[in-house]
């Protein structure tokens, strides 16, 4: 017998779904709601399952960053607080990962500017083919 959700033919899609978007393995499924790790695995690899699992991911991640966004203010007040009214090493270690948390931010802002420009050539190219557009706009080489 199998936990709610499986029977020993396997569990249902959505539990499948849930469980796999969770992060679950295969192994862990199969002992918890029945079936075959492989039956499991297989099942799992079809593109409407793929799919449903990829989009079940996206939503958890959401629903754990907006829980996450809403104490920021809070954490950010925690740091300021220790900042100014902490022993000198808990302000050093403050200060530290103010600096490292700021670095890595400016890092992701400038990864995330180039993205969107990759993704406006990509788009350009799909649109127009590589030959299209001025000398030396999108791969195109210019006369010298």
């Amino acid at each position: 017998m199998t936990d709610e959700g499986g029977t020993r033919a396997g569990p249902s899609d959505l539990v499948l779904v849930e469980a796999r978007a969770a992060g679950m393995t295969f192994s862990a499924i199969a002992q918890r709601y029945g079936g075959s790790e492989r039956n499991n695995r297989r099942r799992c690899a079809t593109p409407e399952m793929r799919a449903m699992i990829a989009d079940r991911h996206a939503e958890m991640t959401g629903e754990v960053l907006g829980a996450l966004g809403a104490h920021m203010g809070d954490a950010v007040h925690a740091i300021v607080t220790v900042l100014r009214e902490g022993t000198p090493s808990e302000r050093l270690r403050a200060a530290q990962l103010v600096l490292a948390e700021f670095d890595r931010l400016r890092k992701t802002s400038e990864v995330h500017d180039e993205l969107v420009d990759l993704r406006e050539v990509v788009g350009a190219l799909r649109a127009h083919g590589p030959t299209e557009g001025p000398p030396g706009d999108m791969g195109q080489e210019t006369a010298s």
